[in-house]
């Protein structure tokens, strides 16, 4: 056997070992980095916003300029960078943390497998699910009050370069971190303590309480939101991997970027 066939072999014996229902990390670290993923954003903004007070002339201003300092296109698109330093440093929180440090294999202890679909039954499985929610969507629209205005809508407003960066981070990196932290870190010990029902709903409401400010005002989308949370977790329940959560939430948020940068194109 060549050593390529040996450490492929022994690859394929640590993904049929590793149970993603059985994690090494408990439930108040799986909490832990759901924190540190939220708050890691107001660290790098914070460590942003202190460089700009100490060279950028921040602090001569008052109350009433910073406010509307806020507001300007050039620190809500650091506010985007920042999230997005943050979702790389979250990886590498969660790599750390399921690996212990490079000792247990990675995606395989979060799930990362197709559960047996064959490619007709991805498809059919990823752009369904999409479609179905769309659709969903569109009827809340009709019958739940939805403000035109919120704090994801006027972020966006403050420039086509906010927009193209939202759209990117959307796509890129949001997917996978997000499904990492709330179907992976975040669902795996809640499922081995509490079961899958009470897993679900916890990390069904944790995800929509992060987005909760975003979309303020706009019950439509929060109710969409909760049922895309609830179909991403229960398809993590029922297929014991994250992977497909990932492929239908870069699907879903990919479509969505196509909305966001349509004013841009035009």
């Amino acid at each position: 056997m060549s050593d390529y066939q040996a450490l492929h072999v022994t690859e394929m014996d640590q993904q049929q070992e590793v149970d993603p229902d059985r994690p090494a990390w408990g439930i108040l670290t799986g909490i832990g980095i759901w924190i540190f993923s939220y708050m890691s954003q107001l660290l790098v903004f914070g460590i942003w916003f202190g460089i700009q007070l100490q060279v950028g002339g921040a602090s001569l201003m008052s109350r009433e300029e910073l406010d509307e300092w806020f507001r300007t296109p050039q620190v809500i698109f650091a506010s985007i960078i920042s999230t997005a330093v943050a979702h790389i440093l979250t990886l590498i929180l969660c790599w750390a943390v399921v690996t212990r440090f490079g000792k247990q294999p990675f995606l395989a202890s979060l799930g990362w497998s197709w559960a047996g679909f064959s490619r007709s039954g991805k498809f059919f499985l990823v752009f369904g699910v999409v479609a179905g929610i769309y659709i969903i969507n569109i009827g809340l629209v009709q019958v739940l009050p939805e403000s035109e205005t919120t704090r994801f809508s006027e972020m966006l407003k403050s420039s086509n370069s906010v927009r193209v960066a939202v759209a990117i981070m959307a796509v890129l990196t949001a997917p996978i971190v997000e499904e990492m932290v709330y179907r992976g870190i975040l669902y795996s010990p809640l499922k081995s303590r509490l079961g899958m029902s009470a897993s679900v709903l916890i990390v069904t409401i944790l995800f929509v309480l992060v987005h909760f400010h975003q979309y303020e005002g706009a019950w439509a989308s929060l109710v969409g939101l909760s049922i895309l949370s609830f179909v991403l977790t229960l398809i993590r329940a029922v297929t014991r991997s994250i992977l497909p959560c990932v492929a239908i939430h870069l699907v879903f948020n990919f479509v969505g970027a196509i909305f966001i940068v349509r004013p841009v194109l035009q």
